[in-house]
């Protein structure tokens, strides 16, 4: 947080976002044909770096946003971004539940985090 935060101030946000993004999808898929725990400490490593996305999309949305719309604008984002947090425990609970294997699971993440980065991006 404390070195991607900053490089807003360098590189566009969107291109963060979408790096970000593509780092997570990549190392979820490591993680979940990880052959050795040191494999799976990597990535976990590499996904908790880039998970600084909500803390760029905020400021995107103030930036991008007319005056009188700012606060309206950065409430919904930051509404989205809790009801999605507590949306994904439910969802990845059921998922976890019926298919009874991590490895499935992380591949079911890094294929949305796939196609989340080609939204964004």
């Amino acid at each position: 947080l404390c070195f991607i935060i900053p490089m807003g101030d360098l590189f566009s946000r969107r291109r963060i976002v979408a790096v970000s993004m593509t780092m997570s999808a990549i190392m979820a898929t490591v993680m979940a044909f990880a052959t050795n725990v040191w494999m799976v400490w990597g990535a976990s490593l590499v996904i908790g770096a880039s998970s600084v996305i909500p803390q760029i999309f905020i400021p995107i949305a103030g930036q991008f946003s007319a005056p009188e719309n700012k606060s309206r604008n950065m409430g919904i984002i930051l509404s989205g971004l809790l009801t999605g947090i507590l949306a994904s425990r439910v969802v990845s609970g059921q998922l976890a539940r019926l298919a009874c294997n991590v490895r499935y699971c992380r591949c079911c993440d890094g294929g949305l985090s796939g196609s989340n980065t080609m939204y964004v991006a």
